[in-house]
């Protein structure tokens, strides 16, 4: 029987200096988060240069980890503050190249990619006529999964806040949404 270490598990090994365990977090969740990191910079370049960063500082500080939730509640923390640290510092500076998404597959038509794409543009426009805090949390709740408290531990919010969040941020969506359809009418 092949027993899988949880995060946290991991997170333990590296504070005891198992390098290999560290490798196994980071291609674990290095896809995710730069995903993640994309929704704030929108540069998949500059994206992935602050998702290692973010590893390389998890590393350097791995003895003070204390894994109060998920290591990967823990890393998107880490990810966000990087990201707002480099939008702060570069103010003016806009990017819009986004990451291209994997669309290969052998079980899908060219139609059926075609319209997937066209989907997944839309939903990057919706996404994008929301605030970097309605964006993340959205993002953090639907596409990553993770809990309501798990969000407002990786924003630094608190729980109430983050329901409302994401209560106006389904509004938000709703309402362009109904604006495109009566646009397209």
């Amino acid at each position: 029987m092949i027993y899988i270490c949880s995060d946290n598990e991991l997170m333990e090994r590296v504070k005891n200096g198992d390098k290999q365990a560290f490798e196994e977090l980071v291609l674990l969740h290095r896809r995710t988060a730069i995903g993640f990191a994309c929704r704030f910079i929108k540069d998949s370049y500059l994206a992935e240069d602050i998702v290692q960063e973010s590893f390389a500082a998890i590393y350097i500080n791995r003895y003070n980890y204390k894994p109060k939730s998920s290591f990967k509640a823990f890393l998107f923390a880490v990810i966000r503050n990087k990201c707002i640290d480099y939008l702060r510092k570069n103010k003016g500076i806009v990017a819009v190249n986004y990451g291209e998404e994997e669309l290969i597959s052998e079980e899908l038509s060219l139609d059926e990619l075609v319209e997937h794409e066209q989907k997944l543009i839309y939903a990057k426009k919706l996404l994008d006529n929301l605030s970097n805090e309605y964006r993340s949390a959205f993002w953090l709740y639907e596409y990553e999964g993770f809990s309501y408290k798990e969000i407002a531990e990786i924003m630094g919010k608190s729980l109430p806040q983050i329901k409302i969040m994401l209560y106006r941020a389904r509004c938000k969506i709703q309402k362009y949404v109904k604006e495109d359809m009566q646009y397209e009418k």
